[in-house]
């Protein structure tokens, strides 16, 4: 299952203000991302079932040697057969009372 993760808890889904980082290492030709304050969390539904594998694209601001070089959208694996990858967490959303999701 596929999930577009774009929210952020204190920015919504406005890109320039976007605070999701991609830091790319040229060392090891690996991204990284990362949660620099908590209002850059993502605050996306469908991603609670521990059943379910999940593959998402996260937008995140790609940083290149420290320069912002913009928003990307990054694909990758959020939860496995083995459940959460390393370095990812998921919080319960509250409930919204109609329009039942896997929250």
């Amino acid at each position: 299952m596929g999930v577009l993760l774009l929210t952020e808890l204190g920015y919504g889904s406005n890109v320039v203000e976007m605070r999701t980082e991609a830091r790319w290492d040229p060392g090891t030709r690996r991204f990284t991302l990362n949660t620099p304050v908590p209002e850059a969390c993502k605050f996306m539904p469908n991603v609670a079932d521990e059943t379910v594998a999940k593959t998402c694209v996260v937008a995140a601001r790609l940083m290149v040697n420290g320069q912002d070089e913009g928003v990307f959208p990054f694909v990758l694996t959020l939860r496995d057969d083995r459940g959460l990858v390393r370095g990812v967490s998921v919080h319960r959303m509250p409930d919204k009372g109609f329009c039942p999701m896997d929250n």
